[in-house]
């Protein structure tokens, strides 16, 4: 199996039929579905369900897809970055991201540096802890920005100098969005909606168990991938979820109280330890520290000038 064989194989599963596959590659059509053949039986499994109307993944063949659009995605990074050693910077940055309006300092990052390198693309892949931690062990990433629960020793790491805040999201008609604040005793018996990776984990000692203080749970109704799914959750009336607060949940319908005691996670943009950075990756690492040191003091000086306002006030 090599890489022009995936490569034909998602040609085929993209097409949805072996001929039409054969044309846009200009192969001949007995010799792409010979190719598809032996596949399979180094394999040892059926890849496509065949059907007058074309072919259809079957599971295996789904994985297949997947780990082979990792693996192309994979050898052109390679080829980039074996190349960017010996030229200037240049190249595509691939970031994994978990939803935060921090995003905004790692784009401002690479916006300076794209700036004096304009040959070079950024690529943001959004999802959960979880998800972007699975990926980005496979390779799918330069750098992933991760939160807890999910562990980050094993990698080399820049922890931003902020922590986001965690908040719960409520419909505007649920008791509690009439408390100006929520306390742990207020959720015992609200059907909550979860992080993925706070929902699998609630009960194996992360920020939010600890938060919620021995001898206490929650009943979790749901659990969400994206933000977008919170909101639908919550809108429905399934439950309230608990979020991160990013100041941007507010609708018609929805909206967000703070925790009490409050309740912070850290956030950190990671790289393997066992990967060399590009000359690309290394480059985006100057920027980002020189923006990430620009927003601790802006957010110094804010807080000194809001300090100022309560004294008088």
């Amino acid at each position: 199996m090599d890489l022009a064989t995936l490569q034909n194989f998602l040609a085929i599963a993209d097409e949805g039929s072996v001929t039409g596959a054969a044309h846009k590659l200009h192969l001949s059509q007995p010799a792409l579905s010979r190719q598809l053949r032996d596949l399979e039986q180094e394999l040892r499994c059926s890849l496509f369900t065949r059907s007058k109307s074309g072919v259809q993944l079957t599971p295996q063949g789904q994985l297949l897809q997947s780990r082979a659009n990792e693996l192309l995605m994979l050898a052109s990074r390679t080829q980039q970055e074996v190349s960017g050693l010996r030229n200037t910077v240049s190249g595509d940055l691939r970031i994994g991201i978990a939803e935060t309006p921090r995003v905004s300092l790692l784009i401002e990052a690479f916006r300076k540096l794209h700036t004096y390198h304009p040959d070079t693309k950024l690529h943001l892949n959004c999802g959960n802890s979880f998800d972007l931690e699975n990926r980005f062990d496979r390779g799918a990433f330069d750098f992933t920005l991760l939160s807890e629960p999910v562990s980050i020793s094993k990698y080399n790491k820049k922890v931003l100098p902020f922590r986001e805040q965690w908040a719960v999201l409520v419909r505007k008609d649920n008791p509690l969005a009439r408390k100006r604040i929520i306390g742990r005793d207020d959720l015992a018996s609200e059907p909550i909606i979860a992080s993925e990776q706070t929902s699998h984990r609630i009960d194996e000692g992360n920020a939010i168990r600890e938060w919620l203080g021995e001898g206490r749970s929650i009943s979790i109704a749901g659990s969400y991938n994206l933000r977008f799914g919170a909101a639908v959750l919550v809108d429905q009336g399934v439950g309230s979820a608990l979020v991160w607060d990013s100041g941007t949940w507010e609708t018609d319908t929805l909206t967000t109280r703070p925790l009490d005691p409050p309740l912070t996670s850290f956030l950190a943009l990671c790289w393997r330890k066992d990967h060399e950075l590009s000359p690309l990756a290394a480059a985006y690492l100057d920027y980002l520290e020189e923006v990430l040191s620009e927003a601790a003091g802006n957010e110094e000086q804010a807080d000194g000038v809001q300090a100022q306002k309560d004294a008088k006030s």
